[in-house]
């Protein structure tokens, strides 16, 4: 049974990150009118891009001394 449940939860997260591009490519395309097609490579841009900007911005939250850092840039 655990198996089943850890094989659900893989097959799950594998799944959410096949379709999250494309949601994020259907809600640019119904916001902006952009007519970006459902391709490959327009998922793979996708991925791409949301990597560097998450990336980026956990990378500015990092700090050596170890204070965490609101949303609103104070440290606690």
């Amino acid at each position: 049974m655990k198996v089943v449940k850890i094989l659900l939860a893989t097959t799950l997260l594998f799944s959410l990150i096949a379709v999250i591009p494309f949601a994020i490519i259907w809600s640019l395309n119904i916001l902006f009118h952009t007519e970006i097609p459902y391709t490959w490579k327009a998922w793979a841009a996708t991925v791409i891009l949301s990597s560097i900007v998450y990336g980026s911005s956990a990378a500015s939250n990092y700090s050596k001394n170890k204070k965490q850092k609101t949303g609103w840039g104070y440290y606690v």
